[in-house]
């Protein structure tokens, strides 16, 4: 009989275990929160998080080399897998290119940096 409660306890951690969500899915993001030492921004409309998903979307995340200065802001993603469910979070660095339109992110998590070039990489206000 106790190999058999083990055996459905088993079970159903495993079936449990299945259900979690992917971390970090983009088409769950629901707020994205920007700081700069000048604003806090706070975007929640679709078309601003649809740019943001694009964006994320077509980054490639490849350099471990970042600028040597203070970030220009700092963005935490929102996601939402379940009501009932406290919201997961992202945490980036941005510095904005100097030299031409763009920025750098920086994923604190993984701890690696992204080159995002031209006006999509300006999703963020510059204060």
């Amino acid at each position: 009989m106790k190999h058999v409660a083990a055996m459905i306890l088993t079970m159903m951690l495993v079936g449990c275990a299945n259900q979690t969500p992917e971390p970090y899915r983009l088409d769950q993001l629901t707020r994205v929160d920007t700081m700069t030492d000048t604003d806090d921004q706070i975007l929640v409309e679709e078309e601003d998080l649809e740019l943001i998903r694009s964006l994320f979307e077509e980054t490639e995340w490849n350099g471990t080399d970042g600028p040597e200065r203070e970030e220009d802001a700092q963005v935490v993603l929102f996601f939402t897998y379940d009501e009932n469910m406290p919201e997961r979070l992202k945490a980036y660095k941005v510095w904005w290119d100097e030299e031409e339109p763009g920025m750098t992110i920086f994923d604190e998590e993984q701890e690696r940096y992204a080159k995002v070039k031209g006006e999509k990489g300006l999703f963020v206000s510059e204060g």
